[in-house]
């Protein structure tokens, strides 16, 4: 079976400038004097817009069903992996150092990127993973049904996001060619995923013909390392109870209501690979070049649902 896949990728993203900033200084033989302090200093800084990037793709689906006696069904599903590469315009708005910072400034000037907003061509490309889904579901009777499911994601197919910007010098009236190569540029962000696994148990009774009884348990295992784990990245171990109860109101009509809590495990990060900083000593390799992220790491989800069948 094939399937389209719609992308949409919308963010606004801070990133520094003041290691790039230091870099050229450097070159020219001066010592800019700047220290980690001032690495999250909007002066030092530059704002990404990404405007709804999108991307159609394609994949695919193959699956086996099989039913060896009346009452057992053993299932077997393959879903393929999707390369993503979301396109679109970017904004972007850029910071400027104070006038105390000679250096700092005459550089960001000179460029034409002292407090300045420019349009650039972006791409961000990424791989979403393949999945292979079990199951098993039993009926000792008529109405008790019983099902075993089990399931491997390939989340190690995304192990970064592919940022690259270009166009610079079409859209934007830049002071010289060296300023386009300052916009224009290729990055990874990092994500480092691993292959997770799942399995649960589902349980269906009908103790009379017009209601439902159902609940599921089921155990996802985190697919983030704790070196890659940040507030946009965050994943646990989680275990999900859920409750169903459906009332057939007639023959057409049934009405249901679920009840679902997802109990996340607490994460605490003291090794964050994440890291930005001048000492070149401790400078990592440029997908890791973001703000550390180590901390604690808690979360829940609740959901209600509330559904209508109605056959005609």
């Amino acid at each position: 079976m094939g399937a389209a896949v719609y992308s949409v990728w919308d963010v606004e993203l801070d990133l520094e400038i003041l290691t790039d900033l230091e870099d050229e200084i450097q070159a020219m033989g001066e010592d800019p004097g700047y220290d980690d302090s001032m690495i999250e200093d909007p002066d030092y800084g530059t704002t990404l817009d990404f405007a709804a990037l999108s991307h159609l793709g394609f994949t695919g689906s193959a699956g086996i069903m099989l039913r060896p006696i009346p009452q057992l069904d053993l299932g077997l599903v393959y879903i393929h992996g999707v390369d993503v590469d979301t396109s679109g315009k970017l904004n972007l708005a850029f910071g400027c150092p104070p006038t105390s910072d000679a250096l700092g400034r005459f550089g960001s000037e000179s460029f034409g990127l002292c407090n300045s907003r420019m349009t650039a061509d972006a791409s961000v490309a990424y791989q979403l993973p393949a999945r292979i889904n079990a199951g098993l579901a039993l009926r000792p009777t008529s109405n008790l049904r019983l099902e075993f499911m089990a399931g491997w994601v390939d989340w190690s197919a995304f192990d970064d996001f592919l940022i690259t910007i270009t166009g610079a010098e079409e859209y934007n009236d830049l002071p010289k060619e060296e300023s386009a190569d300052l916009v224009n540029q290729t990055r990874r962000w990092a994500r480092a995923n691993q292959d997770s696994y799942w399995g649960g148990l589902d349980l269906k009774l009908r103790p009379v013909d017009r209601l439902l009884l159902g609940t599921r348990v089921l155990l996802d295992s985190s697919a983030i390392p704790d070196e890659a784990l940040s507030p946009n990245n965050y994943d646990a171990n989680n275990l999900m109870l859920s409750l169903l109860g459906a009332w057939k109101a007639s023959s057409h009509a049934e009405l249901g209501l679920s009840l679902t809590q997802h109990f996340l495990a607490s994460r605490q990060v003291d090794d964050s690979a994440f890291l930005v900083t001048l000492d070149d000593s401790s400078t990592p390799e440029d997908r890791w070049n973001y703000p550390q992220m180590n901390g604690s790491y808690r979360g829940w989800l609740t959901r209600c649902g509330i559904s209508l069948h109605y056959r005609l």
